[in-house]
């Protein structure tokens, strides 16, 4: 009589762990397919109802190199004036380029977008690579005291020492930060 009541006991548990076994992989399979999709952030509205955006572009040799017949340059670039196209008029820009050296065009922020999209359209592949760490404390030193919350757009390449220099943000909340590829990979990895 026991051992009929211990083998159905043991029927009815199996039955269960398998039971929980299948929630708890769903629920995993929920969560992989919940964070695999990209969230699509508009960049933050300051409290005067603008958005600061500090644009950073790579412009070091790797960027000369050609993805599917076309130079990461170019493609950057359009991806650049997609992002410029998505703002507000009125909307402050900062644009830092990163190449041999580390320039900013612009003294301050602008809210003149097409000075900004012809600067970025003039820039050429330089020699080097691009700190682009330094290159991130130029802009968010721009924008100063909006620094906070702002949106910090990096198009590059990611070449793997391209970070060498950076360092950690004290603004609060920190900027919201978009990586932008050119060659639109789903590996941010260096070609």
């Amino acid at each position: 009589f026991l051992l009929a009541i211990t083998k159905r006991l043991a029927r009815r548990e199996r039955i269960r762990q398998w039971l929980l076994l299948l929630l708890r992989t769903l629920a995993v399979a929920a969560l992989a397919l919940a964070v695999s999709q990209p969230l699509r952030e508009q960049p933050t509205v300051s409290s005067d109802g603008q958005r600061n955006v500090a644009l950073v572009f790579d412009a070091s040799a790797s960027m000369g190199y050609l993805y599917e017949s076309e130079p990461l340059l170019d493609r950057a670039k359009t991806k650049a004036a997609e992002i410029l196209s998505s703002l507000q008029s009125g909307d402050p820009v900062v644009l830092v380029i990163a190449g041999k050296s580390i320039r900013a065009p612009f003294q301050s922020p602008t809210i003149d977008h097409s000075l900004v999209r012809a600067a970025f359209r003039d820039v050429q592949v330089e020699d080097g690579t691009a700190d682009l760490g330094s290159a991130i404390d130029l802009a968010l030193a721009q924008l100063g005291p909006h620094a906070s919350g702002a949106t910090l757009v990096i198009i590059s390449d990611f070449s793997k020492n391209s970070f060498a220099g950076l360092k950690p943000t004290h603004f609060d909340p920190p900027p919201k930060i978009h990586l932008i590829d050119p060659a639109q990979r789903s590996e941010l990895e260096a070609l």
